[in-house]
């Protein structure tokens, strides 16, 4: 749990809560065009977590990713906007590891276009773990 994100969110006061994240974001546009967009991220079994699930399913996104019942909580990114044109952004990455076991391979043969999320490239070892799992290494 990333104690710091967890403090500043019950130190708030009331805010909007939108579910997002770039390749969600790209999902929920390409749903909303009427295309067959299907996101995999791991989500913690949390309330953010449950928020997030359901708000890219009512756009008619496809995820069908369990929720994780242990390790960090749902990623989450904080925007406080206290006025005068400022404005703070809190990024901890909480849950966000894809690991190649988590992968639906039959989905991603299927697939004609993969996005990624960069940061999941950030490690040497899940690339080279990725790329084997897909069979594009051997």
């Amino acid at each position: 749990m990333n104690r710091k994100a967890e403090t500043l969110y019950t130190a708030s006061g009331p805010g909007l809560e939108t579910s997002g994240g770039s390749v969600a974001n790209t999902m929920v546009g390409i749903a909303q065009l009427g295309g067959p967009g299907r996101l995999h991220r791991t989500v913690r079994d949390d309330q953010l977590g449950g928020i997030f699930s359901h708000d890219i399913r009512a756009v008619g996104a496809r995820f069908e990713t369990p929720a994780a019942t242990s390790g960090a909580t749902t990623a989450r990114c904080r925007s406080m906007y206290p006025g005068r044109g400022a404005h703070h952004v809190h990024v901890p990455r909480g849950l966000h590891q894809l690991e190649p076991e988590d992968l639906d391979l039959s989905m991603v043969r299927e697939t004609k276009v993969l996005y990624l999320e960069g940061y999941l490239w950030d490690s040497p070892a899940a690339k080279r773990r990725l790329h084997r799992r897909s069979g594009s290494l051997p």
